[in-house]
């Protein structure tokens, strides 16, 4: 597991310091940005498991940014899948989004809410959720989330720190 790890922070620091590399903030634009995420969940009156799954979000970047986001992943402690819908907002590195949440399980499905916190610097993400059930157990969940912001507002894509 050790090479794994070593071999991630490797990468994920050496994506910014490549050649011709920006290390500013991204231009102001229009944002697509697909990711995926791995953490781990705790259900309130039962255990806590792994999290595997994905994000894409839309945003509009200006120091902080205003969009939507859609999210879906596979808790394999409870053996559901869960998505969620919803607005989310920034504030240069950090911010909040939330919405409908959907979690379907082999018995049946169950609706709610979340709100979910997340920190942001270049590609990863780092975020805690709080989701609200109607019928099943609230949980709780964090992780982290690596994204590849694209700015489709030039009339082709960018990356965040174009190479």
């Amino acid at each position: 597991m050790r090479p794994v790890r070593a071999a991630l922070v490797l990468l994920l620091t050496s994506i910014p310091l490549s050649a011709g590399a920006r290390t500013s903030m991204p231009d102001h634009g229009v944002y697509f940005s697909p990711g995926v995420l791995v953490g781990g969940a705790k259900t309130f009156g039962g255990g806590t498991g792994l999290n595997l799954g994905g994000e894409i979000s839309v945003s509009y970047y200006m120091g902080g940014a205003v969009g939507g986001v859609v999210d879906g992943l596979y808790d394999l402690e409870r053996q559901a899948g869960r998505a969620m819908v919803g607005p989310l907002i920034a504030f240069s590195t950090w911010g909040f989004d939330g919405g409908y949440l959907v979690e379907v399980t082999g018995t049946g499905s169950h609706h709610g809410g979340a709100l979910r916190a997340f920190l942001t610097l270049g590609y990863v993400s780092v975020y805690a959720r709080y989701g609200l059930l109607a019928g099943a157990p609230d949980f709780v969940e964090g992780g982290v989330l690596l994204k590849l912001p694209l700015n489709i507002s030039r009339g082709k894509p960018w990356l965040f720190w174009p190479w």
